[in-house]
């Protein structure tokens, strides 16, 4: 039996490859890492474990609650995301994670930006 020992990557269907990867790139600050295809459709691979893999018709409903991502400046992603119009639909707030805010990505995925590395 082989043991767990953390999550390796998290692969998002998105309705638009260059936005989405627009989005995570230019707002959210992380890398690709590659590209190429997945079933047939674009994908980005980026920084820090998520893929992005283009679906014209995405499924409903969504099978997952957020997506967390550990921030390095909180203030500075608050600012950015306040200068695109993101609005934070919850927080800043404590949460087991460190100070959490919650907003959405041009999907609505819903993702928790988080300080502190308590996992």
């Amino acid at each position: 039996m082989g043991n767990i020992l953390r999550v390796s990557h998290l692969c998002l269907k998105v309705s638009d490859i260059n936005k989405a990867k627009a989005f995570y790139t230019g707002i959210l600050g992380m890398t690709v890492a590659s590209e190429g295809t997945l079933n047939g459709q674009p994908l980005v691979v980026l920084s820090g474990g998520l893929g992005l893999n283009e679906c014209k018709r995405l499924p409903e409903p969504c099978s997952f609650d957020h997506i967390g991502l550990r921030v390095e400046n909180m203030q500075s992603l608050i600012s950015l995301l306040a200068d695109h119009h993101i609005p934070i639909v919850r927080g800043p707030q404590v949460s087991p994670y460190g100070t959490s805010i919650y907003f959405q990505d041009p999907d609505g995925y819903l993702l928790e930006c988080h300080d502190a590395d308590r996992t």
